[in-house]
C-alpha cells in the first residue's frame, strides 16, 4: 500500500483547534503558562525516494500505537518550524478542524513559545539536572525563540507534558523504505487514558519532521 499521499487540503477558516480565536488561553495543567490562543494543526522528505516509499515494520506495534500501514505522511514546510507544524497538523486533525497556513504558522509559533516557557522558565532546573539540553542552557534558550531554530528532542519532551499527550517519533529510511517507531515521549499519558491518540511525527534522519496522520477519517 502506498504510504505517501498528497498533503491535506483544508478550507480557509478562522477557528482554532480549541474554539474561536480569543486573546489568550491557558494550556491544560500549566496555570502559569499564558499564551495567545492557537489552533493546532515545501520541503518534505527527499524527492528521489518520496514517491516510492512503502510503510513496513519488523516490530509489532505497541498497544495504542497505529501500525505504519495505517498512517499517511503529510509534508511540512521546512522553515525552522517543521516539528511544531507537524504537531499542529496532528492536533488539528484530531480536533476535526481546518488548518489554513496562517493558523498553522501561528500554532507552530505558539508551540515553540510553550516549549520555551516549559524548558527555560517553568522547569529549567529539572531540564538542566536531567541533561535534556546539550551544551549551555542559556545559549540554547536564547536560540529557541528564533523562528529559524530547528527543534527536536527537548521540545518534544516538554510538549508531551504541556499537551498531556504522547508524542511518537518514526524514522523513515530512504534506502529500505521502512517506517519504524524509534521513541515515544509522554507515555505516562497513554497509561492514564488508553484511547488517547498520540501525536505522531516522521523524522527524516537529519533535521526535518513531517506529520503522520491516520489513513481513516476520524
Amino acid at each position: 500500500m502506498p504510504f505517501l499521499e498528497p498533503p491535506l487540503r483544508v478550507a480557509s477558516a478562522h477557528l482554532s483547534l480549541l474554539g474561536l480565536e480569543q486573546p489568550t488561553r491557558l494550556f491544560p495543567g500549566r496555570q502559569a503558562l499564558r499564551l495567545p490562543l492557537w489552533t493546532f494543526g515545501k520541503h518534505g522528505l527527499a524527492e528521489h525516494w518520496r514517491g516510492s516509499l512503502i510503510a513496513r515494520t519488523d516490530s509489532r506495534p505497541e498497544p495504542g500505537s497505529a501500525p505504519p500501514e495505517a498512517l499517511r505522511l503529510v509534508p511540512t514546510t521546512g522553515d525552522g518550524r517543521c516539528l511544531f507544524r507537524a504537531i499542529a497538523k496532528c492536533l488539528a486533525f484530531y480536533g476535526k478542524r481546518p488548518l489554513p497556513e496562517h493558523l498553522e504558522r501561528a500554532d507552530a509559533d505558539a508551540l515553540r513559545e510553550a516549549a520555551f516557557q516549559e524548558i527555560c522558565l517553568l522547569r529549567r532546573q529539572e531540564f538542566q539536572k536531567k541533561h535534556v539540553v546539550e551544551g549551555d542552557m542559556g545559549a540554547y534558550c536564547a536560540q529557541l525563540r528564533s523562528p529559524e531554530f530547528y527543534a527536536g528532542e527537548p521540545e518534544m519532551f516538554a510538549l508531551a507534558d504541556v499537551l498531556e499527550r504522547p508524542i511518537e517519533v518514526y524514522l523513515v529510511h530512504p534506502q529500505n523504505r521502512t517506517l519504524l517507531k524509534i521513541v515515544e515521549y509522554g507515555s505516562v499519558y497513554r497509561k492514564r487514558q488508553q484511547d488517547l491518540e498520540p501525536v505522531r511525527v516522521a523524522y527524516n534522519g537529519t533535521n526535518h519532521y513531517s506529520a503522520l496522520l491516520p489513513r481513516t477519517q476520524r
